[in-house]
């Protein structure tokens, strides 16, 4: 097992969900530094308490990664703080979703400011930092089971996803080309207990934001929230989630699951395209469809 014992850890996303849970499960593990960010402050401020009553340091500031400055000082704190990082998980995210042609352009642009230019904001703020350290050390880009697959309605959500598997490839790469100690990580998650479902509620418009507009009241965007809601019958719980990353990571693999049907589903889906010369296809999970047929009931 891979030793935990006094490192230093910041995660962004870290009030809840696969965020927390890490913090949680690395202090468990030996880990004693944390810095925690989110944009949600009460739920940071419990987070942190819960994490301090561990018996670790914490330190935590509320923001959001679409801001560039906000970024930029959350990592200087930290460095100032513990004066290195030894993991730094990327993990704020949004998820959205509609039919392509009619989900509204400043909800792609806002899916990506988060998805995938926070991960950015993230690598600009942190990599440089640790690469100056001058020790080995680990940062980790959420992406998801929809960085490597694909379903009807959610084009926004899988294109960022999928975006932050390939600059994290990329990284990986730059990394390794000029021999840094710093290692580069995509986490992708399926379907885990998260707060990912409330994605609404991180929109720029605020919490209260509703979906009002002629965009919000089709057929499609109604048929996708209903399914949004199924899709809760095949989560898996937090923590089972977070060690199976974890257990991942401590084998040096590039990709981290939480599913390993994932990767199976994967390589079917290449095998269609390159083998087997088929168009794209996509099946529901019959427990989706059973829990929708249980609402309509």
């Amino acid at each position: 097992m891979f030793d935990y014992q006094g490192k230093v850890v910041a995660i962004t996303g870290g009030a809840s969900g696969i965020g927390k849970q890490m913090a949680m499960e690395l202090a468990d593990r030996g880990a004693k530094y944390f810095a925690l960010a989110d944009m949600r402050a009460p739920e940071l401020k419990t987070t942190t308490e819960e994490l301090r009553a561990k018996g670790v340091e914490v330190i935590s500031a509320a923001f959001d990664v679409t801001d560039d400055d906000d970024f930029e000082y959350f990592a200087k704190l930290v460095f100032n703080k513990f004066g290195c990082c030894d993991f730094f998980f990327n993990n704020a995210g949004v998820s959205p979703n509609h039919v392509m042609w009619e989900m509204p352009l400043k909800d792609w642009q806002w899916v990506f400011d988060v998805n995938v230019f926070g991960v950015v904001r993230g690598i600009n703020a942190f990599v440089p930092k640790m690469i100056a350290s001058d020790k080995e050390c680990y940062i980790f880009n959420t992406s998801s089971l929809a960085g490597l697959a694909t379903f009807w309605g959610g084009g926004a959500y899988i294109s960022s996803k999928h975006a932050v598997v390939g600059l994290t490839e990329v990284l990986e790469l730059d990394l390794r080309h000029f021999n840094t100690k710093v290692k580069a990580y995509a986490i992708c998650p399926g379907f885990v207990t998260s707060n990912l479902y409330r994605s609404d509620t991180y929109r720029p418009e605020g919490e209260d934001w509703m979906p009002v507009g002629p965009a919000y009241q089709t057929d499609a965007y109604q048929e996708i929230v209903a399914r949004s809601s199924a899709s809760a019958v095949l989560n898996m719980p937090t923590d089972e989630a977070v060690r199976n990353i974890l257990e991942e990571f401590e084998a040096d693999k590039f990709i981290l699951l939480t599913h390993q049907a994932v990767g199976t589903r994967c390589l079917e889906r290449y095998d269609r395209f390159f083998n087997k010369k088929l168009r794209p296809f996509y099946e529901q999970p019959k427990s989706m469809d059973q829990e929708l047929a249980k609402k309509k009931a």
